[in-house]
């Protein structure tokens, strides 16, 4: 059982502050710590990372409550992420005290052949909040997670609209800077065809080493830029699941079929281009 109340915490500068702890034995549903670990001790604390952002402590430092009308000081042992509560809580080990309890929890597992929702259901009849821990992650995170989805979504919008409009214009750039080139080619005996391909091939050796280095990139600092917007609102052990099915596939199917097209409109202009140009010199 995990109870929770509400205690006074003064503060290294004298200040005090409400804290939202909650106690027990939390093993039983263990979190992530993104420093140390779980609290074990009569005398050890763990912090929300809001909350130790906010106080400045990190793990070894100490904490006073003020807990039955006595001050008790706690070592910090552990920081993890916590959005709930306005992700300012702590967790201690044991019930240490005789204050007003604002909530108990109880973790229950059931064996797989129990019938989850009619178990549920049968609890709330008897006035017990049930809830899944299934539907409370969705509930906790579902805001966040739809936000990701839709920042997600949007970003591969703008990413091919910008492939496409990069490639067009680099390789229309390309096309009239070489013209005398091109112009020269067509005189000595090169068809349009291979010329097309020629820079077709060339427009697709920039996507491939651009595809390359932006999927080695957001590999290696998506995570962490996701994660410094996260951390504000108190997701401090945010991390990706690469699902290296799309890495691999996916997006570069996504980004050639989107740079193939773009490149036969940049080099369009090759067509327009006249064998006898180059008799008039570089202009």
């Amino acid at each position: 059982v995990l109870q929770t109340s509400s205690y006074a915490a003064i503060l290294p500068d004298g200040e005090t502050a409400n804290l939202t702890v909650e106690m027990g034995d939390h093993l039983v549903f263990p979190v992530s710590f993104s420093a140390g670990v779980v609290p074990a001790g009569n005398d050890e604390i763990a912090l929300s990372s809001l909350n130790a952002k906010e106080w400045n402590l990190s793990v070894g430092d100490t904490l006073r409550l003020l807990m039955d009308g006595r001050e008790a000081d706690y070592r910090v042992c552990g920081i993890y992420s916590d959005i709930t509560n306005g992700g300012k809580t702590a967790k201690i080990g044991a019930v240490q005290s005789h204050s007003p309890v604002i909530w108990s929890i109880i973790y229950v597992s059931l064996n797989k052949s129990a019938d989850r929702k009619q178990w549920i259901e049968q609890y709330r009849r008897m006035g017990a909040d049930v809830t899944d821990i299934g539907d409370y992650v969705w509930d906790t995170y579902a805001q966040t997670l739809t936000q990701l989805r839709l920042a997600s979504k949007g970003a591969a919008g703008i990413a091919v609209l910008v492939i496409a409009v990069v490639l067009v214009l680099f390789l229309r750039l390309m096309v009239e800077r070489n013209r005398y080139e091109i112009s020269l080619q067509k005189a000595l005996g090169f068809t349009e065809r291979e010329l097309r391909r020629a820079y077709f091939a060339r427009g697709l050796l920039f996507v491939g080493v651009g595809v390359i280095a932006g999927l080695a990139l957001g590999n290696l600092w998506g995570e962490k830029l996701c994660g410094m917007i996260l951390k504000a609102l108190g997701a401090d052990g945010f991390h990706f699941v690469i699902h290296w099915g799309q890495v691999l596939a996916g997006i570069p199917a996504a980004a050639l079929g989107t740079a193939i097209p773009a490149i036969w409109a940049g080099i369009g202009g090759i067509r327009q281009i006249r064998a006898y140009e180059c008799c008039r010199g570089k202009e």
